[in-house]
């Protein structure tokens, strides 16, 4: 396994870093507390999750992310010609986890249980085994000398690959013996050759004896057939001569109904001739006295004429007096509506015509500032945070002396001690310093932010004012045109 790459963001005490590793020695150096076994632990955690870590997803994430940040390591290796992406994250305020395993830039495997599975079986070795053997702390150095024999060859093994190599050895062994099974049905089979012989002469001899009846029932199948052809051709004749007397049986009926329809259409033309004599001999009678009725359908047409012009001409003098009154009205109305649509209107002037794109910006200023406090108030969050823990940071040095041993490389502070708490007391002071400036750039933005909400509601209520407004001149300029 050779190590390519490593990517962080939000792991322990490392906000964002990337580090490439080449075919030479990589060395990680730097002062207590600097990250470099957060850099280590972070290829532990990428390949095996929170028991590498040896410790809680709450301590894993760094504080620079929040509480809803994101802390991701990503790591890229190298075994044999294959080269391998895993990422590994904890996202949101519940920190759940989300695992990619990528081979060759394809998709291997997603999910913890999966990955973990690939990962052991790529490596070699589970977690514990990667601790001991590759990644050993300082204080875990002899850790793979002081296991058992047993455990001791189990973790080399896997080092080596050597399990691997067992595992095939075993597939042989076990290939071998089902061969050898094999080959001892094969031995039987052969023993029970000669019975087979044996029967299968018996057999040809009774297949012999079945070719024969075959022959004898074929010549018998032929002669019936050929009187069953014969017979079938007999039938056939007579059911086409069946077939014609039904079709002439058939015509017959369809004639005898045509010659009824016939007679009956007969009957009702000498009928309807004798309606047409009578029919004329009414109109003779009728002739003259059309013409009467003509003259009088003229003067009746006369007096109706009359009689809707004059009903016409009392409608029009009701509806011109009527139109008078509306006029007269309308007249009064319209002075109305014009004073109240001046009124409008020099109110509309008093407003200035951009109020909406006044109100817009207002808005956005208004949401830029509280972010901007947002923001100033999580990274005053971040500092108190961190001046806290330089604080007991200093109090526990304070109450320890030169022979107290470092928790992390195991040994004496001596005369480093004084350098550690002035470094302490000065990178304290730094974030005290940086709290005061951003409360006061809290103080700034909020009383930036308190103008802007006025100003805002201002706006928002002469927006308002100017919609209603505009509302009320189109329904006024309405009325007016009609």
């Amino acid at each position: 396994m050779h190590l390519n790459r490593l990517e962080i963001k939000n792991f322990r005490v490392i906000r964002r870093t990337r580090i490439e590793f080449t075919d030479r020695l990589t060395g990680i150096i730097g002062p207590n507390g600097a990250g470099k076994s957060s850099l280590v632990e972070a290829v532990a955690w990428a390949l095996y999750g929170n028991p590498a870590a040896r410790s809680g997803k709450e301590e894993i994430r760094s504080a620079f992310a929040g509480t809803s940040g994101t802390c991701e390591v990503a790591l890229e290796f190298a075994i044999g010609t294959d080269n391998y992406r895993i990422e590994r994250r904890l996202i949101g305020k519940t920190d759940r986890t989300e695992v990619s395993l990528f081979r060759s830039g394809a998709i291997e495997s997603v999910g913890s249980t999966e990955t973990q599975r690939h990962v052991v079986s790529l490596l070699g070795l589970d977690w514990r085994g990667f601790l001991t053997s590759f990644l050993a702390r300082q204080q875990e150095l002899n850790a793979l000398a002081d296991l058992r024999p047993a455990e001791r060859r189990e973790h080399l093994a896997g080092m080596l690959g050597i399990r691997r190599l067992d595992q095939a050895i075993q597939r042989a062994k076990t290939d071998s013996r089902v061969l050898s099974s094999k080959g001892d049905v094969l031995q039987n089979q052969a023993d029970q050759k000669e019975a087979i012989v044996t029967r299968t002469e018996e057999l040809q001899e009774h297949i012999g004896k079945i070719r024969q009846l075959a022959e004898m029932a074929a010549g018998a199948y032929t002669c019936a057939r050929e009187k069953f052809r014969s017979t079938e051709v007999s039938y056939r004749e007579h059911q086409e001569k069946q077939a014609k007397c039904s079709q002439i049986d058939a015509q017959v009926k369809a004639m005898s109904t045509t010659r009824e329809h016939i007679l009956q259409r007969l009957g009702n033309l000498h009928e309807r001739e004798k309606q047409l004599l009578e029919a004329q001999q009414r109109l003779a009678i009728l002739e003259p006295l059309l013409v009467e009725l003509d003259v009088l359908r003229e003067t009746l047409g006369d007096l109706k004429a009359a009689e809707q012009k004059a009903r016409h001409r009392t409608e029009l003098e009701g509806q011109q007096v009527v139109s008078r009154r509306e006029l007269s009205k309308l007249k009064t109305d319209v002075s109305s509506i014009q004073a109240e649509l001046d009124q409008v209107e020099g109110t509309i002037r008093k407003i200035p015509e951009d109020i909406t794109d006044q109100h817009s910006t207002a808005e956005t200023a208004l949401e830029r500032t509280r972010e901007e406090w947002v923001d100033y108030q999580s990274e005053l969050k971040t500092n108190r945070s961190e001046a806290s823990r330089l604080r007991v940071q200093i109090e526990e040095i304070g109450n320890i002396g030169p022979d107290a041993v470092c928790d992390r490389c195991h040994r004496p502070f001596g005369d480093d001690l004084p350098r550690i708490r002035e470094h302490l007391n000065a990178e304290l002071k730094t974030y005290v310093k940086a709290g005061e400036e951003l409360m006061e750039s809290l103080e700034v933005r909020q009383a930036e932010g308190e103008k802007l909400k006025t100003r805002v509601k201002e706006l928002a209520l002469q927006a308002q004012q100017n919609r209603e407004l505009l509302i009320r001149r189109k329904s006024l300029v309405s009325r007016l045109e009609e």
